[in-house]
């Protein structure tokens, strides 16, 4: 386990991290804002209901096919949102293999080979390094930047129509 200097040099330098998925090792880029859309927007098909905790074998397999929305916005997370200008090599590389098709091979892998402790402590452990902190402080500050800005002036009230 990586103790805490390491991590802070990891996170100062934007050091990719090394998660390995059904025996094969993928490095996880830092988070862009990109990649925290696709995840938000994959995380928003799961419904955000109140769960009944003293039946929650009847609720965890009522919930179970939100599994493939967990397993994709992980595949996200791994491998990040596609860059929009790729260099040649890398249109060549994406040619070979679209991030899309990428993304359906990892989702299936967390699918069916990773149990779910592992899905929840690796996605746990991902969105904590998705700098949302971060993000939501950028959002606060714009808003109250947008809220501090003098609206337009009306000079006189205008009957409507004229």
């Amino acid at each position: 386990m990586d103790n805490i200097q390491q991590k802070t040099a990891q996170t100062l330098l934007q050091q990719a991290e090394e998660v390995t998925i059904a025996g094969i090792k993928y490095q996880v880029p830092q988070p862009t804002l990109g990649t925290l859309i696709l995840v938000s927007q994959e995380i928003a098909h799961i419904p955000m209901e109140e769960l009944n905790r003293e039946k929650t074998v009847g609720e965890a397999f009522q919930k179970a096919t939100h599994g493939k929305h967990v397993a994709r916005a992980l595949a996200l997370m791994i491998l990040g949102a596609s860059h929009p200008k790729p260099t040649l090599w890398k249109r060549f590389k994406e040619w070979l293999h679209p991030k899309e098709r990428q993304i359906k091979r990892l989702t299936d892998k967390i699918l069916h080979q990773m149990s779910i402790q592992e899905a929840g402590i690796l996605f746990i452990q991902l969105l904590g390094k998705m700098q949302t902190t971060d993000f939501f402080m950028l959002i606060t500050f714009l808003n109250e930047a947008n809220l501090l800005k003098p609206t337009r002036k009306v000079s006189e009230t205008t009957a409507s129509g004229r």
